[in-house]
């Protein structure tokens, strides 16, 4: 039997607690801390054990208190939390964390849990009545990113319940035709893994709720597959489009098919067609995570030259909120990504300079690092920017990319830094200054 790793406890005595704090001491990185207190946390939950679910409270919880900028974990851990309560009973806690993971969703949207569909169930399941609306709205805010047969049957069993119990019996009856349809998919739609999130079990107590309310008789007759491609949010059909709908329709207009914009952000393609589409969206979309999906997919080489200044524009116009600070922070990623820093050099100073824009500017901090006919100034500005502690380590990283030795003596003050990554970025700027030094005026 292979030894059980040290971040996948299945019990939590104090032996066992104290050997999982003595490994995570010596983990590498605050990501690979936030990683493992994650890990062990869903570990313990999966055991169903009411003890080890308060445990798994304790390691999220942390998790979010230790590491609150590794955005990736934190959404995570609340989610772990809210299931923790679940299985403590703990209803009103579990609501509480479940709607603290979306919220973070909201602000990181890269970084997706199932708590919108967990929370769902939860309000349909202790019929939460003062929380249908939200559980509805939330269902239907994420719908997209809901594709395996089970993700389905759950959405759409969870609005089939919320409408039956408020009195919309049409609603109802589609929604739990759709769950149903769902549940009895024999194939997941993926080629090399068909019985993937196939829905096994039909005797459940929701899948028989589901059964009866489509089998209920209506009121008004009711046109199924009509009323089902309405419901599944058919384009073509679409009279007032939300933000993800405007963008499907604006690029099937110019032959690019896709059932989200978010399809284009892990398309290896090229679209020269859609780039100036999708120019035109960036100021359209309101929705921070559409707007961040529509900044990404503009991360292409056919949109080099072209898309620059109308992200520039965007980043400066974009209100200086958390709700769109990551949606800030990715315009600079993206620019990051196109690199063609000097066409636009003045604009990307300014911006880096100004304090007010915070962490979003990290990124193009960096971009100093890729300037060719602007070096002297770009070099200039890095050295003042090492200062600042929300963009330090990305000026080191800067300044190396220059190969500035004048930047030396600066970058070997990170050298002792408590900050690991700065300890990191500075030895490999060393590096490279030290094989390819050049020499500054000034």
């Amino acid at each position: 039997m292979a030894e059980q790793e040290w971040f996948r406890k299945e019990s939590w005595s104090l032996e066992d607690e104290a050997d999982f704090f003595a490994h995570l001491k010596r983990a590498r990185t605050s990501y690979n801390k936030a990683q493992y207190l994650n890990i062990q946390a869903v570990t313990l939950n999966s055991m169903e054990d009411s003890n080890l679910a308060a445990a798994a409270i304790i390691l999220a919880q942390k998790c979010i208190n230790d590491f609150p900028e590794e955005t990736s974990q934190i959404a995570h851990s609340h989610c772990i939390i809210g299931e923790s309560y679940e299985q403590l009973g703990k209803i009103e806690d579990a609501v509480s964390a479940y709607l603290k993971c979306i919220d973070t969703q909201r602000k990181f949207p890269n970084y997706l849990t199932n708590a919108p569909t967990k929370f769902a169930m939860l309000v349909v399941r202790h019929k939460l009545i003062q929380q249908y609306a939200s559980a509805a709205e939330i269902l239907n805010e994420y719908k997209r990113f809901n594709y395996l047969p089970c993700q389905l049957f759950q959405h759409w069993g969870c609005l089939a319940i919320i409408a039956d119990q408020s009195g919309y019996e049409n609603d109802a009856k589609l929604f739990a035709g759709l769950a149903l349809d769902a549940a009895h998919q024999l194939h997941s739609g993926f080629a090399k893994h068909p019985d993937l999130g196939l829905v096994a079990d039909r005797s459940s107590d929701f899948y028989k709720t589901l059964e009866v309310i489509a089998k209920r008789p209506t009121s008004i007759p009711l046109n199924m597959q009509a009323a089902k491609d309405i419901a599944l949010d058919m384009p073509e059909r679409e009279k007032n489009p939300d933000d993800d709908t405007k963008c499907r329709m604006a690029l099937k207009a110019v032959g690019i098919n896709v059932n989200s914009i978010h399809d284009l952000v892990n398309s290896r393609a090229d679209y020269p067609t859609a780039i100036p589409v999708l120019i035109k969206l960036l100021s359209q979309v309101e929705k921070p995570n559409i707007k961040e999906e529509v900044v990404r997919v503009l991360g292409v080489k056919s949109a080099k030259r072209i898309a620059e200044i109308p992200l520039i524009e965007e980043f400066l116009s974009i209100p200086k909120t958390d709700e769109f600070h990551h949606v800030k922070w990715v315009i600079g990623n993206t620019l990051y990504s196109l690199g063609t820093i000097d066409l636009y050099f003045d604009k990307i100073a300014e911006i880096v300079k100004d304090t007010s824009h915070g962490t979003t500017r990290r990124m193009m901090v960096m971009l100093l690092g890729k300037s060719k006919k602007n070096k002297e100034e770009a070099r200039k500005i890095a050295l003042e920017l090492i200062e600042q502690k929300d963009v330090q380590g990305h000026a080191i990283r800067a300044l190396g990319n220059l190969r500035s030795a004048c930047a030396t003596e600066a970058i070997e003050n990170f050298l002792s830094s408590e900050n690991e990554w700065h300890r990191r970025e500075a030895r490999t700027a060393l590096k490279k200054i030290q094989k390819y030094p050049v020499k500054e005026n000034g």
